[in-house]
């Protein structure tokens, strides 16, 4: 990463250091690692990508993998559903406010994707309960929630900056709100049963919950 090179590696060694780095306390060298990696994800080239997902090479596959990744942090920190030490509430929002909005890449045509494999998850030693879990059908989902919350946040921070906008302007962020609330609904609604709450969730499951 030292080559400052954009590259599949580099990008998943900075979410790495953002994911370490806020989870030392080190909540602004997080966030602005993080800035880095989106930027890197900018200048980076796609592979061509096949019109259908399944087809995708392992190179194609990584790099939408890492992308998809980073735009996943950069909405967790957005939403303040990432855990930064000693960020309290007003922290958070102010530390949102001062990052530049971004969109996911409208390069990510697709969903990484590989044929559905089953892997048995234990929760052991703190509860003896094994599931299984579809990784793969778990990271898809993930992406697509990923798409909906940076519309979520985009939406919530242009209301912000329209807050003494017209009477036209606030009822067209409510109706725009309103159709986003229906898109999140009919997507948890269409989950498939595996990923959907149950009584005994393997440990990744919550966090899409």
């Amino acid at each position: 990463m030292e080559d400052g090179k954009a590259s599949v590696t580099n990008i998943q060694a900075l979410v790495v250091l953002v994911v370490s780095s806020s989870f030392r306390g080190k909540d602004n060298l997080g966030v602005s690692l993080l800035a880095v990696a989106l930027q890197m994800n900018k200048d980076l080239a796609f592979p061509p990508q096949s019109s259908e997902a399944i087809t995708m090479s392992d190179k194609t596959r990584a790099r939408v993998s890492a992308s998809w990744t980073a735009h996943l942090y950069d909405t967790l920190v957005d939403s303040s559903l990432f855990p930064m030490s000693g960020l309290t509430s007003h922290r958070v929002i102010s530390l949102a406010l001062r990052r530049p909005r971004e969109h996911i890449d409208t390069r990510l045509q697709f969903l990484p994707n590989l044929p559905e494999t089953w892997r048995l998850w234990t929760g052991e030693p703190f509860i003896y309960t094994n599931t299984y879990l579809r990784l793969n059908a778990l990271m898809r989902e993930r992406c697509q929630l990923v798409r909906l919350s940076a519309e979520v946040t985009n939406l919530l921070f242009s209301s912000t900056d329209n807050v003494n906008g017209s009477a036209a302007e606030k009822a067209a962020t409510g109706t725009a709100a309103k159709a986003l609330m229906e898109r999140l609904e009919s997507w948890y609604s269409l989950l498939p049963v595996d990923l959907q709450l149950h009584k005994v969730l393997a440990a990744p499951l919550y966090e899409l919950q």
